[in-house]
């Protein structure tokens, strides 16, 4: 077997997991913004699972898996010897992942495997780096990632991934989360605010988690000008080659399976992780008429970019 084709495997708790599939790419690079209730908890599993096969590592903050830290802290002793269940040092984990790519593309970096910080082990040339939550370095990473997308000499795809929801159905869909969680912030006693002071308040959302921190002033949204909103949101999705809608998420999974070289019998298959689990608590809400109005005038850049979405996908799929 060629050294392209070698399988490293993920190193857990347990024995590892050989790899079924060695037609995998040599090396691979995915950035993947994970928007809040966008079915982000099924493609992170999807990806752990891929990590626990061995066909590639994965790393975030909010979703860690156990035994993909490639920045491990030291134990006090000044050690900080990599094992799979060491204290991940978060805040660097993803600058040190994208300079072993760009040594390997800007600069002739040939090795036929990477390595963990004080790590020995031999890690594949394929890796995702999630940004989620807090996160507010994707523009950043973008740069970087376009850059190494430009090197057609150094051997190495580089792809963005993201996936995007009606905003109707992410507004209910993340007032009925932060319900279930207690994450209104509400005093003892006080009612839960109702949805439509939630959608009033959360005036298209996934676009602003889309550009939190390319924003000056993220905590205070962009109200009133959804002409600039959707020409900040257009600068940003021009780099995902892979945009899909939630609909299709099935479809984004085998796309991503291409990219990666993962054979179609082995591409991990995709379920909702956190549908049918809670109670819904949203009361009553708007008419199909109000759920109209409200869009237009709380969602329209969301529902633009949903379209959008549908679109993107639609060409990659007919391509």
């Amino acid at each position: 077997m060629g050294l392209c084709c070698t399988q490293w495997p993920y190193v857990a708790d347990g024995p590892a997991r050989v790899p079924h599939t060695s037609t995998k790419r040599e090396c691979v690079l995915i950035v993947y913004k994970h928007i809040e209730k966008t079915a982000g908890t099924t493609l992170v599993q999807w990806f752990h699972e891929l990590a626990r096969r061995g066909d590639l590592t994965y790393h975030s903050r909010y979703f860690h898996a156990t035994g993909q830290c490639a920045t491990c802290r030291s134990r006090g002793n000044g050690t900080a010897n990599w094992t799979p269940e060491c204290r991940c040092n978060f805040a660097s984990q993803k600058h040190y992942v994208m300079e072993q790519f760009e040594k390997r593309v800007l600069h002739g970096d040939r090795r036929p495997f990477w390595t963990f910080l004080n790590d020995s082990t031999p890690r594949p040339w394929r890796a995702v780096l999630e940004f989620h939550g807090t996160d507010a370095d994707l523009q950043q990473f973008l740069h970087r990632a376009v850059r190494l997308r430009a090197e057609t000499s150094g051997g190495c795809s580089v792809r963005a991934t993201t996936v995007w929801r009606h905003p109707v159905a992410h507004w209910t869909s993340r007032y009925n989360f932060y319900v279930h969680n207690g994450w209104m912030h509400r005093r003892k006693g006080e009612p839960l605010p109702p949805l439509l002071e939630w959608v009033r308040e959360n005036p298209n959302d996934q676009t602003h988690d889309l550009l939190r921190g390319a924003l000056r002033n993220f905590n205070h949204r962009i109200r009133n000008n959804d002409t600039l909103l959707h020409w900040q949101a257009m600068r940003t999705l021009r780099h995902f080659d892979l945009l899909f809608p939630i609909e299709r998420l099935a479809q984004l999974a085998r796309a991503l399976c291409d990219a990666l070289g993962v054979d179609v019998a082995e591409c991990p298959s995709v379920g909702y992780a956190n549908v049918g689990k809670r109670k819904r608590s949203t009361p009553d809400g708007p008419s199909l008429e109000e759920w109209t109005n409200l869009t237009r005038q709380y969602g329209a850049v969301d529902a633009r970019l949903h379209r959008h979405a549908e679109e993107s996908a639609k060409q990659l799929i007919d391509a």
